[in-house]
This record gives structure tokens, C-alpha cells and sequence, in this order.
């Protein structure tokens, strides 16, 4: 139950840092007017929030996911190191987002398995307030 739990979340974050990017590539289902007003509420908090927070971001646009475990990203600092960049950094770059000179997305590594791990559980824990048991 805890891994699906995060994977979900995995999802919804990633989801929401690429949305605007790939919506006018790929086919989308159908959302609720209402669903679809608070998203775009959501967008324009997250956006802002980011905008106070210390972000150093190796895409464009900057990711989410770091804004919502950590409070800031620094991911366009760790891209160069054995730290790696978190998930939707990662698939920001394969994705043609990435913008650090001199760096090739074929280099960029990603966070460690339990890194990331712990990130999601953290995550998880900021949404539900509390972890859940397999």
C-alpha cells in the first residue's frame, strides 16, 4: 500500500511539472471545469511560492517536486556531482528542458533509489500528514 501511495503522488507531482509542456503535445482527458479552476489555482500558488524559495533548478520551466519535499531545488548544483538530480529533473532533461551549459542529458543521473525514496516518503507525508504501513 505504501509504495502505490507513492507512486501516485510520483505521478501527480511529475505530472503537474510538465503539464503545460506536454498538453499541447499529447492527448488529454477531459477534466471537470471545477477540477480544472483549482489546478490552475494550484499552478499559480506553487509558481509563487517558488518565486521566495532558493531554487536553482536544472530545467525550464523549474521543477515542482523539490518545492513541495524540500522547499527549494539544487539540482542545477548537484547535477555535476554523484548526488544527482531529483525525477522530474531527470525526465525534464530526456525531455529537452534541461539548461545547464556544458551538460548533455545522456550525463545527467538521477537521485539514488533510496534518496528518492526518502524524498517521496517525506512527500507523503506533507499531503497525508502521516506514512502508511505495507
Amino acid at each position: 500500500m505504501r509504495h502505490r501511495s507513492i507512486f501516485v503522488i510520483a505521478v501527480l507531482v511529475l505530472g503537474l511539472g510538465t503539464l503545460t509542456t506536454l498538453s499541447t503535445t499529447r492527448a488529454t482527458q477531459e477534466v471537470a471545469p471545477e477540477v480544472q479552476e483549482r489546478l490552475e489555482h494550484v499552478r499559480a500558488d506553487l509558481d509563487k511560492v517558488k518565486e521566495d524559495l532558493p531554487y536553482a533548478c536544472c530545467i525550464n520551466p523549474a521543477c515542482n517536486f523539490c518545492a513541495l519535499v524540500d522547499g527549494g531545488c539544487p539540482c542545477a548544483t548537484n547535477i555535476e556531482t554523484e548526488i544527482g538530480v531529483c525525477g522530474e529533473c531527470l525526465l525534464g532533461w530526456h525531455a529537452g528542458l534541461g539548461h545547464v551549459p556544458g551538460v548533455e542529458a545522456a550525463d545527467v543521473k538521477g537521485l539514488s533509489g533510496d534518496m528518492l525514496v526518502t524524498m517521496y516518503e517525506k512527500l507523503e507525508k506533507h499531503f497525508s500528514g502521516h506514512t502508511h504501513e505495507h
